[in-house]
């Protein structure tokens, strides 16, 4: 293409040059453009959500060792090229980058000679503070936590001495709000790392300052309590999971759904049975006594028996405690019978009344229904809208999709290369076709106004790019005389083709 504009260019007058030049310009920074679009290193986040004293410390460790990064987010995210990313995180892990938090037991690493003992406790404390919340934050979604603990004291003097207390603020990833469930799994690895400390004593606060955890004395359940409620959610979606699971086989999956409300009792109950039984008496007390005398005087020994009778007696304590089932009502969307016939045309037609009836009959009992206790259930035959009842769509491959991912980069770059040079050598090939010649015209500046003398036969050399045949050229003569010339780029031309034939 590049020889193609050149040679055009030679054949081209100076007006004729100009679109030929910029053409050749735009094709060359064409091609730098998208060979510096393809070849440019990708920007991956290294850091992010920092504060401004972490990023600046990951900014010098990064300069120390010449990895070359970018400030993002107004100084609070950071980024690296993709291939320096793995030396970034090696010159941070050798930095100790970012902090980890406040030290742990490494505090003892150095000599305490002369500590006096209360330094050694908040020693302690620090270091126990440190190894907590270097734990809790390596749990999944936990970006950062601060752990205070109010360590038990002895009381050697007083009767009783302090417990011990902690306090736990967490922050997760994504501003994403922490769930009880992670609040009880944190105040139970809390608990089990301080000596002395309840899971009931630890206080997780989420960083907005809400409270996770909630009382718990051990006097039972607060029907009021978030606890009860989730206990409630669980029973109800274990139901419906078991009635789900069961009817899935018979009507398809994503034809029914299930919703079962459940009310549970959670007070606690403490009973205590005495039973008698006047039938069956039982010997409590037998007293026996045999006086004998001391001379034969005083008469025969004298024999006393004393027994006391007890009725049977029975004692019977039961405490129950927990969440009990006190009714239940279950509702079954159930969608139509779902039929293809020969040609593969799919309709839908309701279920009979026999089907309803035995659908309702197998969920009462997976969910364990008893009218005695008032529970109910309810069974309807509807159609389910967008429901696909066709064939699945076949997925595409995850590997074709990767592979697209990865080079979409030089595709679109070799795309634009190929849709540049197409057109280039198009202009190219429109501007280098000849304008028509007129052949009288021709051959009436030819004889007036050639230059110089040639050879005999010379004038049947043509140039092939005029358009013009020898035959239609007249010849030459031997001497001519000065004329004017009345088209000076036609006369160039045709000197300029003479002499590179010559």
């Amino acid at each position: 293409m590049l020889r193609e504009l050149v040679q055009q260019m030679d054949r081209s007058g100076g007006d004729r040059r100009l679109p030929l030049l910029a053409v050749g310009v735009g094709t060359v920074a064409t091609v730098l453009l998208l060979a510096w679009w393809a070849t440019r290193p990708e920007w991956v986040v290294l850091a992010q959500g920092g504060s401004p004293d972490e990023i600046g410390q990951i900014a010098e460790s990064l300069a120390d060792e010449g990895v070359p990064y970018r400030l993002e987010g107004r100084g609070t995210g950071l980024t690296v090229q993709e291939g320096d990313m793995a030396r970034a995180r090696v010159a941070l892990a050798r930095g100790g980058l970012p902090a980890q938090g406040r030290p742990g037991f490494e505090l003892f690493d150095q000599p305490t000679w002369g500590m006096t003992d209360f330094t050694q406790r908040i020693h302690y404390r620090r270091a126990l503070e440190g190894e907590l919340e270097r734990t809790i934050t390596r749990m999944r979604g936990v970006e950062s936590a601060q752990v205070h603990l109010g360590l038990q004291e002895s009381a050697v003097l007083r009767r009783t001495g302090r417990a011990a207390e902690a306090s736990v603020v967490v922050r997760l990833h994504g501003g994403i709000p922490a769930n009880r469930e992670l609040a009880a799994g944190i105040a139970s690895l809390v608990a089990g790392s301080v000596d002395g400390l309840e899971s009931s004593r630890v206080r997780i606060l989420d960083d907005s300052g809400r409270l996770l955890t909630e009382s718990d004395d051990g006097s039972g359940w607060d029907p009021s309590s978030d606890r009860n409620f989730r206990v409630r959610l669980e029973v109800e979606r274990h139901l419906e999971k078991k009635a789900e699971d069961l009817l899935v086989a018979v009507v398809g999956e994503g034809n029914l759904s299930v919703r079962v409300a459940a009310e549970l009792d959670f007070d606690r109950v403490e009973r205590t049975t005495r039973s008698v039984d006047p039938d069956q008496q039982v010997a409590l007390v037998e007293e026996r006594a045999e006086i004998t005398p001391g001379t034969p005087e005083q008469g025969a020994a004298q024999l006393t028996s004393s027994t006391t009778y007890e009725p049977t007696r029975s004692v019977e304590s039961f405490a129950r405690s927990g969440a009990r089932i006190q009714r239940l009502n279950v509702a079954v969307l159930v969608g139509h019978h779902v039929t293809t016939d020969a040609a593969g045309a799919v309709a839908q037609a309701p279920r009979s009344a026999d089907d309803l009836a035995r659908i309702e009959a197998l969920v009462a009992q997976a969910v364990g229904l008893l009218p005695d206790r008032g529970d109910g259930i309810t069974v309807t035959n509807l159609p389910f809208l967008g429901m696909d009842v066709g064939p699945p769509a076949p997925m595409a491959s995850p590997g074709v999709l990767e592979w697209a991912e990865r080079l979409q980069r030089p595709i679109v770059a070799l795309l634009a290369l190929l849709l540049a040079s197409g057109l280039g050598l198009a202009l190219i090939r429109g501007m280098s076709g000849a304008a028509p010649v007129d052949p009288a015209r021709l051959e009436a500046d030819a004889t007036a106004g050639a230059l110089g003398s040639g050879a005999p036969g010379e004038d049947e050399r043509v140039p092939a790019a005029l358009g013009v045949s020898p035959g239609a050229m007249a010849p030459r003569p031997a001497a001519a005389a000065p004329v004017r010339v009345e088209d000076p780029e036609l006369t160039a031309r045709l000197v300029r083709s003479w002499m590179r034939e010559g």
